[in-house]
């Protein structure tokens, strides 16, 4: 629902449902109980909380560290996808089934098959048995009315069926007495959109459809917050006023911005995090804190005398995971800059410190890091995934570049005539 609903892939964790709601893999669970689960507590990625068929003591608690098999990562609340508690739906008749599927995507459902089920292969199934097997979930995603049939998805591997979906006839009788559920105003996690957002554009999860657009922009010498209501057909614009504290003694950020704000919106519980400079003569990093709804001072970082807009973005190293911001100073030089957020430690939690140089010779500062998939080559990122950087040279060309071990590598130029920084992101 996640792809249908926000235009997004994102991977999340069976390992994480079976043991938030006190199951093993070898238990028989039911549709409503996860449900329920997610509805109250969320779902998180397999990076988070991987599947295991080791019995697993979840707890649901944080863990100080790595993931453990007690428990998720420490940033579970800011990574998961989330549900209203008034999206779902459980359909016993047919016709409404097939209208739910047409309109709104994918059901799930339990059925106890009969025994020669595993057996289904390319055609459309119709039972040679009437002997029973074992309760078994499935997920029905469609129907052919021509040729009288349902498509399911199994959990049986590729083998099964037809590349692990199956056609079964509406003469088996077996989609028909079920009931099955279907969901709907899925939420969707940071942690999947981080490649797709760069800027002072983010869609976040705010809204009644979950999607609302916030951009943040100087005003004078503040930076205000706008956003789109996505929900409403006419598609206003709301100011969210200006980013500043409400509380009088945590009030030591405002009327000091000399550039647009850099913006994500992070796994520390979903909090915005904004990078601009600094009439300091620094980047500033401040954040929206969700628990209190108020504004926070970060910290100072980058070199001194910087120029323009910095990129900014949140990579997987650790979890809550690191930031990471390409910052130009007023020689052309871009430095790179990463905020230590958790274990394993070699720096100070919250500390911002200098890496290598990516580049000299830049003309403007702007949005063009990514951490890319590049580089990843199993399920679980574990950390994995290439650091991307374009910036515009006094060359005016575009020069991409890349991170190796801890050094930068030029990979290509290209573009003439180019007289800005480009924003970058990595598509589906």
């Amino acid at each position: 629902m996640v792809r249908i609903e926000h235009q997004i892939w994102c991977s999340l964790s069976e390992g994480d449902l079976v043991h938030a709601v006190g199951k093993q893999a070898w238990d028989l669970g039911n549709i409503g109980e996860a449900v329920l689960c997610v509805q109250k507590n969320g779902l998180a990625d397999p990076d988070c909380f991987p599947f295991g068929e080791a019995a697993a003591l979840y707890t649901g608690q944080d863990s100080n560290g790595a993931t453990t098999f007690l428990s998720p990562t420490p940033d579970r609340v800011g990574r998961t996808v989330r549900i209203a508690g008034d999206t779902a739906v459980a359909i016993n008749d047919a016709d409404q089934k097939k209208n739910w599927i047409d309109q709104v995507g994918p059901m799930a459902t339990v059925v106890v098959p009969p025994a020669d089920f595993g057996s289904l292969g390319t055609g459309i199934y119709v039972p040679t048995t009437t002997a029973l097997g074992e309760a078994h979930a499935l997920l029905v995603v469609g129907y052919d009315d021509n040729q009288r049939y349902w498509i399911v998805k199994n959990s049986w591997g590729t083998n099964w069926g037809d590349q692990g979906f199956g056609r079964v006839s509406y003469d088996a009788n077996l989609i028909e007495p079920a009931q099955l559920f279907g969901m709907r105003g899925t939420d969707a996690s940071p942690w999947s959109r981080r490649r797709l957002r760069n800027g002072a554009f983010i869609q976040g999860g705010n809204g009644p459809a979950r999607n609302n657009f916030e951009v943040f922009l100087r005003r004078g010498a503040n930076i205000g917050h706008w956003y789109r209501e996505n929900s409403d057909p006419a598609l206003p614009w709301k100011s969210a006023g200006v980013v500043r504290s409400a509380d009088v003694w945590r009030d030591t950020f405002h009327d000091d911005a000399l550039d647009a704000a850099a913006a994500v919106n992070s796994t520390f519980n979903r909090n915005y995090e904004i990078v601009y400079r600094s009439s300091s003569g620094r980047m500033r990093h401040v954040f929206f804190n969700q628990a209190s709804g108020w504004w926070e001072d970060g910290k100072f970082f980058g070199p001194s005398n910087p120029i323009g807009m910095p990129a900014f973005i949140q990579r997987n190293r650790g979890a809550p995971g690191d930031f990471e911001a390409v910052v130009v100073d007023a020689d052309g030089t871009g430095h790179h800059w990463t905020k230590h957020n958790s274990f394993p430690w070699h720096q100070a939690p919250g500390t911002w410190y200098a890496q290598h140089v990516v580049t000299h010779d830049l003309a403007f500062s702007g949005p063009g890091l990514v951490q890319s998939c590049v580089g990843r080559t199993a399920p679980l990122e574990n950390g994995s995934g290439e650091l991307h950087f374009v910036g515009t040279k006094t060359d005016h060309q575009m020069h991409h570049f890349h991170r190796v071990g801890t050094k930068w590598v030029e990979l290509t130029v290209f573009g003439a005539d180019v007289d800005s920084a480009p924003c970058l992101i990595e598509g589906t």
